[in-house]
C-alpha cells in the first residue's frame, strides 16, 4: 500500500475534532496505517497523541513521521521524572531549532518522505507545511488543507506564503 490521504493540519487542539471528522469521512472503520508528524512521547504534541490513542484502539498501525526531531523515551517513569527545568530547556531548544532554521524544517520533510517511503502508511497527518512539502514531490496523493479563511488583508498575505499548495480539498477552520 502506499500513501492514499496527506492531510496538512493546523496542530492546534482546537482542530483535533475536525481532523478526526476528515480521517473518519474517508475511512470509517480507520486508516489501516496512520503516519503522525510527531511521537506521542513529545511533550509538545498532545495533538498527534490524541490521535495517536483514537486510531490505535481501532486497530490502525501508528508511524511516526518526524525522525529528525528529538524524542523524549515513552516511558512512564522517564516522564515522571522530567523535571519542569528540563522540560523547558527542551521546548526552548526545540522551539528555537524550528524558528530560525528553515532548513531544520526542510531535513524533517525529507526525513518524514523517507519514513513515507519505507512505511507506506495509507494516511499521513502532518503540519501544513510539511503538507505541502510532501504534495509538491508527491502530486498525486489527495491533499486536504485545513486551513484559515482569508478575509483580511493580512490572512491574505500569510495564506499567499504559507497556504496550502495545490490541496484536493481545503477545509476552513
Amino acid at each position: 500500500m502506499s500513501l492514499e490521504l496527506l492531510i496538512g493540519v493546523l496542530h492546534n487542539k482546537s482542530y483535533l475534532d475536525l481532523t478526526k471528522e476528515i480521517i473518519d469521512r474517508n475511512y470509517p472503520e480507520g486508516p489501516e496505517s496512520l503516519m503522525l508528524e510527531l511521537p506521542f512521547s513529545l511533550p509538545t504534541a498532545p495533538f498527534f497523541g490524541n490521535l495517536e490513542t483514537t486510531y490505535k484502539e481501532k486497530g490502525t498501525r501508528i508511524i511516526y513521521g518526524d525522525k529528525y526531531r528529538i524524542h523524549i523515551p515513552r516511558n512512564k517513569d522517564f516522564l515522571r521524572s522530567l523535571d519542569w527545568i528540563n522540560f523547558l530547556i527542551f521546548a526552548m531548544v526545540d522551539a528555537v531549532l524550528v524558528s530560525i532554521d528553515y532548513p531544520f524544517i526542510r531535513k524533517r520533510d525529507k526525513k518524514m518522505l523517507e519514513v513515507i517511503e519505507k512505511e507506506k502508511p495509507q494516511v499521513a497527518v502532518v503540519g501544513g507545511l510539511h503538507a505541502n512539502y510532501i504534495k509538491k514531490i508527491m502530486p498525486h496523493v489527495k491533499y486536504i488543507a485545513q486551513w484559515i479563511p482569508a478575509d483580511g488583508i493580512s490572512e491574505k498575505v500569510f495564506t499567499a506564503l504559507f497556504g496550502p499548495y495545490k490541496p484536493d480539498e481545503i477545509v476552513l477552520v
